[in-house]
């Protein structure tokens, strides 16, 4: 388990060393390093001693405690990095959303996925929410993720995605 958690820090540490997102390196850097550190298998396995700033697309604060934490939000980390990887243009996708970005607290999986959908939404102006979010569904899945446990991550979230992506298409 602890040996799979340090896999998973390096992968995750080489894919947002790219955007030096001090938020996400923080966390993943200093705050799961630190757990490590003082982690106690045998007295207190379930004891949380991070805190997470960086902000997952599915939240795990107040759900889970201790190492299964850590390995959740790893897990979670990993999902979204490989969804990221098969984006060519996250970084610009980042600085539409803001020039700024690298001093927000965002999920840059959140602002990719939303941002990745919305520009492959037709056109036309629609303003029904039930056939926004019925053409959301349908250019997600031109997206043709082969991975099902990164597809059952983002299905977990996609309402809020969703709702999000209908704000937008709909203001302007």
């Amino acid at each position: 388990m602890i040996n799979l958690c340090f896999c998973a820090i390096i992968t995750n540490r080489w894919w947002y060393e790219k955007f030096n997102y001090r938020r996400y390196n923080d966390t993943i850097i200093k705050g799961i390093k630190g757990f490590f550190r003082i982690y106690d298998p045998d007295y207190n396995a379930r004891d949380m001693k991070i805190t997470a700033d960086y902000p997952l697309y599915n939240n795990l604060i107040g759900k889970l405690e201790g190492i299964e934490f850590i390995e959740k939000y790893l897990e979670s980390l990993y999902y979204e990095n490989e969804f990221c990887k098969a984006i060519p243009n996250v970084e610009e996708i980042l600085q539409s959303y803001s020039k700024d970005y690298k001093n927000l607290i965002i999920n840059i999986f959140s602002v990719t996925l939303m941002t990745t959908l919305e520009k492959m939404l037709p056109k036309k102006e629609v303003k029904k929410k039930e056939e926004v979010y019925a053409n959301i569904l349908t250019v997600y899945k031109k997206l043709k993720i082969q991975n099902t446990r990164l597809n059952q991550y983002i299905e977990k979230g996609i309402s809020e995605i969703k709702a999000e992506i209908y704000n937008m298409h709909t203001s302007y």
